[in-house]
């Protein structure tokens, strides 16, 4: 089973996108720490905090390795998901470039919210029609989104045939 660490910009988008059931639903063990839970609102807190207590998600202590090299960008809710990331080897979820630039500079696999959506396709929990409207929307809402990749997704989904 594939294990994703997730930073806040990820629940934030997953949330925006009423995608959060069918994102605990991936064959994933998903992590966070208390530091990223801490920058999410209360209400969003609430949501995550439920997936916890269906022991979908697992949120951990920070535990912040000093050995590793963190650039002052790098937040401490960052710092902690990148030190379990490395400690354990697992996927990192994030669409920050820092946290980003420093998963490729450890060789930490990083992955985005595009790939989620990936994901969510590919293990059929979202038909491609979902996420054509889910993509189309999210471009409407964050300008932060690859543009290129985005196009590519979506004129990919368009010559697809439904199942």
């Amino acid at each position: 089973m594939k294990i994703g660490i997730a930073d806040a910009n990820i629940f934030i988008d997953i949330i925006l996108l009423t995608l959060l059931d069918e994102f605990f639903s991936l064959p994933f063990e998903i992590w966070t720490t208390q530091s990223v839970l801490l920058e999410l609102r209360d209400s969003q807190q609430a949501l995550i905090h439920s997936f916890s207590d269906k022991q979908l998600l697992t949120i951990h202590d920070e535990a912040i390795d000093d050995s590793l090299h963190f650039s002052r960008s790098l937040t401490i809710a960052d710092q902690s998901i990148l030190s379990l990331a490395h400690s354990y080897q697992v996927i990192c979820l994030s669409g920050d470039l820092p946290v980003r630039k420093w998963c490729n500079k450890y060789q930490i696999e990083v992955h985005g919210i595009l790939w989620i959506f990936d994901e969510l396709i590919s293990y059929e929990i979202i038909t491609h029609q979902d996420a054509l409207v889910h993509l189309t929307h999210f471009m409407s809402i964050n300008e932060r989104l690859p543009e290129g990749d985005c196009l590519s997704r979506l004129s990919a989904r368009q010559d697809t045939p439904q199942k």
